[in-house]
């Protein structure tokens, strides 16, 4: 057991070495001839031939890589176990190398991309730890597992029935995290933003921005008073179209997500208990559309999955005096 722990130890320590090392020197590299991998203002991209780098962009770079430390070692624990479970039940080691290439690139990647968002990371480093975690699954794994694996003797069936545990384990793990095309096919996402004041009039459009449809199907829900469109915004794209429209009668004081439609209309109108879905039954992703609050009173920031993001924002019109009595 203690042989086994110290093994791990090495594997995790060699996984965060050679995936969270060598994508900060990845970054570092990059940047130091000329080639920004990260920030959203300008934006990743070549800036022509630099050669050379300042000793704040070495700190900002090493601070950001610290993030990595504690889920690179998770990863690289999960990665061992998995390999030594392969070898205990006399897994080829070309197809445990396989295995493992697939799923160190996979992880990586997701690694390096769910913790680049801080730093407004770019595609280069990204897929280049993809890259890094391929080989060390491929090449390093293999190798280091087999030093303190043991094996029993267990039939095909056995094997192969472990084997496929492990693959659906697997898949289970990263399913949440990749876009797989039959679950959720990319498409195009217009998002109308509208301020609803109610009232005891009948529902009035005042300005464009809604069909006649959406606003019949608000009518028949019993909504009455003002409609004033305060954004569109539309991004993505697919060869499915979806539309949205967030019907608020106030400002979020919270962060709000809102699932995206799936190919089709969809109406989320906010009401006093909550929010209110029409259709009731219409198919959505797991995709979101989310609202967060800026700090500037009354402007509120929009953003997707697959669409605007980050300073994408509108205003929020206070209601006249006397409106919604």
């Amino acid at each position: 057991m203690r042989r086994f722990l110290v093994d791990l130890g090495k594997t995790a320590g060699t996984y965060l070495l050679v995936v969270g090392g060598g994508t900060l020197a990845l970054l570092l590299a990059t940047t130091f001839i000329g080639y920004l991998p990260y920030s959203d203002r300008p934006g990743p991209g070549w800036y022509g031939l630099r050669v050379g780098i300042t000793l704040g962009e070495v700190s900002f770079l090493v601070s950001w890589a610290i993030f990595l430390v504690i889920p690179a070692a998770v990863i690289g624990a999960m990665l061992f176990i998995s390999a030594q479970l392969l070898l205990w039940i006399r897994t080829p080691r070309w197809l445990i190398a396989t295995l493992g290439a697939a799923a160190s690139a996979l992880l990586s990647l997701i690694l390096v991309a769910a913790t680049g968002w801080i730093i407004a990371i770019g595609a280069v480093p990204v897929y280049g730890a993809a890259l890094l975690g391929g080989v060390y699954g491929g090449w390093l794994l293999p190798n280091q597992a087999a030093q303190s694996a043991t094996s029993v003797g267990l039939g095909a069936r056995q094997r192969l029935a472990i084997l496929g545990i492990w693959c659906l384990a697997t898949a289970w793990i990263a399913f949440p995290f990749v876009p797989w095309p039959f679950r959720e096919a990319d498409q195009s996402l217009e998002v109308i933003i509208v301020q609803w004041i109610p009232g005891p009039e009948t529902l009035v459009l005042a300005a464009d921005g809604l069909t006649a449809d959406e606003v019949a199907q608000m009518a028949a829900m019993g909504v009455t008073g003002q409609l004033s469109r305060r954004g569109t915004f539309g991004g993505g794209k697919g060869i499915k179209h979806a539309r949205a429209v967030i019907v608020m009668q106030r400002p979020v004081d919270s962060p709000l997500a809102l699932p995206e439609p799936n190919g089709s209309s969809l109406i989320y109108l906010q009401e006093l208990g909550g929010w209110k879905k029409i259709p009731p039954h219409a198919d959505t992703l797991r995709r979101s559309i989310r609202l967060t609050i800026a700090n500037a009173p009354g402007r509120i920031i929009f953003e997707t999955d697959n669409g605007p993001s980050g300073g994408t924002f509108f205003e929020w019109a206070e209601a006249p005096k006397g409106a919604g009595k």
